[in-house]
């Protein structure tokens, strides 16, 4: 069996008939995301794992969760982020006894989600 997933980043990109960049204009506007978005956020993925001295495959079992959920789920970029933060986070459980805490992923998220916005989105 192997895993699949549709291109959700294509369908939206159908949708809304517009031209996206990672990189916004607006610092305020933080309504899309792109590839872009998501290979930096695998990148920064791969770095937090690779600190804490773990298996890079957690890495690659998170963005199959994040696929999944994103496939159905339209979100902007602030949910992509706690999506993705989240799932790298549920990987980690469930791939080794030592896994990323909740207050970890606060600080990493440079306070941009707390402890409960995390246990909502799990």
């Amino acid at each position: 069996t192997s895993y699949t997933c549709r291109d959700y980043l294509h369908r939206r990109s159908l949708r809304q008939k517009e031209s996206w960049r990672c990189e916004l204009e607006s610092k305020n506007d933080m309504s899309t995301f792109t590839t872009g978005c998501r290979r930096k956020m695998a990148e920064w993925s791969y770095h937090v794992i690779d600190f804490y001295r773990a298996d890079r495959s957690i890495v690659a079992n998170a963005f199959s969760i994040l696929d999944r959920f994103l496939d159905n789920c339209d979100c902007d970029r602030t949910v992509f982020k706690l999506a993705a933060i989240t799932s790298l986070y549920i990987a980690s459980k469930s791939y080794t006894q030592r896994h990323l805490s909740l207050a970890m992923l606060v600080e990493l998220s440079s306070g941009d989600f707390d402890e409960d916005n995390y246990t909502k989105m799990e």
